[in-house]
């Protein structure tokens, strides 16, 4: 898949995630370990405990709104970044994927709090 297919997918997948409450759409982009940053965690995970947080973030803090900001690269890799509208909090949500592998894969994900 080129990259441009490629990161078309990714930001389809970024979007509805969060836009359904469902982290399953980003489930096949963890392999390997992920540097997570996220109120309750902070480090570098495993794929299976990376997934697993972000679906507690997720079931912690729904979606009521959800907006795409930004996509781009920063060196070979390939960003993302979205505002999440929770009943408590807005959330800034940054996805930083390698793409440079045939399987694109997560490397970083941070969720800052943002406001109430």
């Amino acid at each position: 898949m080129g990259f441009s297919q490629q990161t078309t997918q990714i930001k389809s997948d970024f979007i509805q995630s969060f836009r359904q409450n469902k982290a399953s759409y980003l489930n096949p982009y963890f392999k390997g370990y992920a540097s997570i940053q996220m109120p309750g965690h902070a480090g570098l995970f495993p794929a299976g405990k990376s997934k697993i947080y972000l679906i507690e973030f997720i079931k912690k803090h729904p979606a009521q709104a959800f907006q795409f900001m930004k996509s781009g690269y920063t060196g070979d890799n390939f960003y993302l970044i979205g505002n999440l509208k929770s009943d408590s909090h807005t959330w800034t949500i940054y996805v930083l994927f390698d793409i440079k592998n045939p399987q694109a894969t997560i490397q970083q994900i941070e969720i800052e709090k943002t406001e109430k």
